[in-house]
């Protein structure tokens, strides 16, 4: 049919292999590059497999992109042979452009090379002088200058050799930690671009990967080796708002050792761009021991001289004196505390009745007392619009009345269950009572796959609705709205604080 493919041993990822090889092809062939069929699959039942077969380490550009060249070379030569024959010239004048093969001074009209292509294929009784075969052709690429293993067991392992410049201006704010990255500028030697649409595709892909690590990205794990990132509300990816504009410049030195003075170029930016940046805020802010990602958070700690890190180290909170929770490695913990215009013993006695704690706990159908200090509950909670009915078990223990008691739990649902307590202390002064309390929770099952930063937010909803709900009982006021229009007003007061509706 006089069409035209190619077989590649390198399995491309994203860096676009096949239009870069089409390219490369139409060049030595003198076609369209739409005309070129690239197949990039590799079966070792149908191909050779070598220690240089794949994609890695930048081979692509220099091995794999040679190999094509010299293979385009080898039919290029056979269609300019069987041209030649037609056209009553030497094989080297014969020009393959535009999908033809002609030659200044030539006896006949260009030929389609697609019709070349086809009368080697089918006349194989009369191939021309040189020719020794249809066109089917099979280029291995050995570069010179990598030499042998030496006698103290080294080589040089790579054929070319990139290089690069990123300088980046930041801004820090000392009072958030927040950084602005006011221009960034990337030069790369990456020797001769065999596509520059590709290559700059290719660093700002890079360039996204990079400033992703170095201001975003983390995966952060408990103590006890819980994963606290796995899910994308909790592990930040950079997306369109959040990366800076990104400058590109080049300086080529061809490399000589490949067919098109290509060199390497695929780990630049993802590599360089977290230390450019770390380079360049610590330059802002005297820090000399930075890690990243550099969050806010993290820097306005660094900033403080404090341990940005240590909360994951120490997952022991804290309240008032007296008032303390060791929670499990990874759970979820925090602290509060409110007032209310109550006797202690009149809060006391209320956090042990169940028909109060019927109209405080959110969502609650049922409470009743099912042993000494022991408490049966049936409540119903959404999280994130998926609903489940728990059956929840909460034991008292610690009582110092009316001072302070600890309260503990669990519960399961159809989504899942969870565990966990806080230790509340009731201060009382001037007929009103201050009550504080520090907590920490475990969820398991489904109800885990909603994220780390989710659940956080929900416990302590939970937590701040029913001393509130407490509050108002004792106080005389109506109880304030359910969990899911607080959760609604809250996530409406998020959207329009970022100018969303």
């Amino acid at each position: 049919l006089g069409s035209t493919s190619v077989h590649i041993d390198s399995i491309p990822n994203g860096q676009g292999h096949r239009t870069v090889v089409a390219q490369i092809v139409a060049d030595e062939l003198g076609l369209d590059p739409k005309e070129i069929t690239v197949i990039s699959d590799l079966d070792t039942f149908g191909g050779a497999w070598s220690i240089t077969s794949g994609n890695y380490s930048n081979r692509f550009s220099t091995a794999v992109t040679s190999a094509v060249a010299l293979s385009a070379r080898k039919a290029a030569g056979k269609l300019r042979a069987a041209a030649a024959r037609s056209l009553g010239v030497a094989a080297d004048a014969v020009e393959l452009a535009n999908g033809m093969a002609s030659a200044v001074g030539g006896r006949n009209e260009p030929i389609p090379i697609r019709r070349l292509a086809a009368q080697l294929h089918w006349d194989t009784d009369n191939f021309p002088e040189g020719v020794d075969g249809p066109i089917s052709e099979l280029a291995e690429f050995t570069p010179a200058g990598l030499g042998v293993v030496g006698s103290d067991d080294r080589m040089r392992s790579s054929l070319t050799y990139s290089f690069q410049c990123d300088l980046a201006v930041v801004e820090v704010d000392e009072q958030t930690g927040h950084v602005t990255v006011n221009k960034y500028v990337s030069v790369h030697d990456a020797g001769n671009l065999l596509n520059p649409a590709v290559v700059e595709g290719q660093i700002q892909g890079g360039f996204a990967h990079g400033f992703g690590a170095a201001m975003l990205e983390r995966v952060t794990y408990a103590p006890d080796g819980t994963l606290l990132s796995g899910t994308f509300q909790d592990y930040l990816c950079p997306t369109a708002p959040e990366m800076p504009e990104l400058v590109v410049a080049h300086a080529a030195s061809p490399s000589p050792r490949t067919i098109h003075g290509a060199k390497g170029l695929g780990d630049g930016c993802s590599m360089i761009t977290p230390a450019t940046l770390a380079n360049a805020i610590a330059d802002a802010t005297g820090l000399d021991d930075l890690a990243p990602p550099f969050l806010p958070g993290r820097l306005w700690e660094g900033l403080r001289g404090e341990d940005p890190d240590a909360l994951l180290r120490q997952p022991t909170a804290t309240a008032s004196p007296g008032a303390t929770v060791a929670p499990k490695a990874g759970g979820l913990s925090g602290q509060d505390q409110i007032e209310i215009a109550a006797p202690s013993r009149e809060v006391w006695d209320a956090l042990l009745d169940p028909d109060t704690l019927k109209r405080i706990i959110p969502g609650c159908e049922s409470v009743e007392l099912s042993g000494p200090d022991l408490y049966r509950a049936r409540v119903r909670i959404s999280v994130a619009g998926i609903g489940a009915t728990y059956e929840a078990q909460i034991r008292i223990s610690d009582r110092e009345p009316p001072a302070r008691l600890r309260l503990s739990g669990k519960a399961e649902s159809k989504l899942g269950g969870g565990e966990g307590e806080a230790h509340v202390t009731l201060a009382e002064h001037d007929g009103m009572t201050k009550l504080s309390y520090v907590y920490r929770a475990n969820v398991s099952g489904r109800l885990a796959s909603f994220g780390h930063r989710m659940l956080d937010g929900v416990v302590r909803l939970l937590l701040a609705t029913f001393f509130d709900r407490l509050r108002a009982v004792l106080s005389g006021e109506t109880p304030p709205a359910g969990l899911r229009e607080r959760w609604r007003a809250w996530l409406d007061l998020v959207w329009r604080s970022r100018g969303r509706t």
